[in-house]
């Protein structure tokens, strides 16, 4: 199990970690991406900006392609290492970017549709990557 650092994120995890007794990893790498370095009042439009321009930022913000450049680099890692199974904890933006890449039909539309927890499964065994999503917050109602 890898997380973001964000303390959300590790208080998420933590509980199963500890039922399961599986190591719990910490990499900057999961950390959300950074929007911009300032609050901005239209963040929502700039988000989806983001989605149709891979490239574009904002100052002192991180554009999609950044962002997704960073966590490959952790996949690509773990991928190396012939685990059979990893569970990667973090933020919305951060996972729709993740989905994204094995599955180009995720974008803004999928990012909006995010509950807060989700959980995706992806399969990279199969010749044709397979992404299944598992679990939402609205399932437990």
């Amino acid at each position: 199990m890898i997380s973001s650092p964000y303390k959300r994120a590790v208080q998420t995890i933590e509980p199963y970690a500890k039922d399961t007794g599986l190591s719990l990893h910490i990499d900057k790498r999961l950390e959300e991406r950074r929007l911009s370095g300032q609050p901005l009042f239209n963040w929502i439009e700039v988000l989806k900006r983001t989605f149709d321009d891979i490239d574009f930022k904002v100052d002192g913000g991180e554009s999609t392609k950044e962002a997704t450049v960073r966590v490959l680099e952790l996949f690509k890692e773990v991928m190396n290492e012939k685990q059979k199974t990893t569970l990667f904890v973090t933020h919305g933006n951060l996972m729709t970017l993740i989905l994204r890449y094995f599955d180009p039909k995720f974008g803004f539309g999928e990012w909006s549709r995010l509950t807060n927890p989700d959980v995706y499964h992806i399969d990279l065994q199969k010749k044709n990557v397979s992404i299944t999503r598992l679990w939402n917050e609205q399932k437990t109602n």
